[in-house]
């Protein structure tokens, strides 16, 4: 089985966007179980 992961609570990252230089705001929010992203990295063997 995988092991599931989420983010503890809220965070906002805030910044300027790199072609259009507009003011940029993103909100990451906690997951609910077996729901999301799956992230692998692809790099290591196995």
């Amino acid at each position: 089985m995988v092991q599931q992961q989420t983010v503890k609570s809220s965070f906002i990252l805030e910044g300027t966007a790199l072609h259009t230089g507009a003011s940029v705001q993103v909100i990451f929010n906690p997951a609910p179980a077996n729901s999301g992203y799956c992230i692998r990295r692809t790099d290591l063997l196995g």
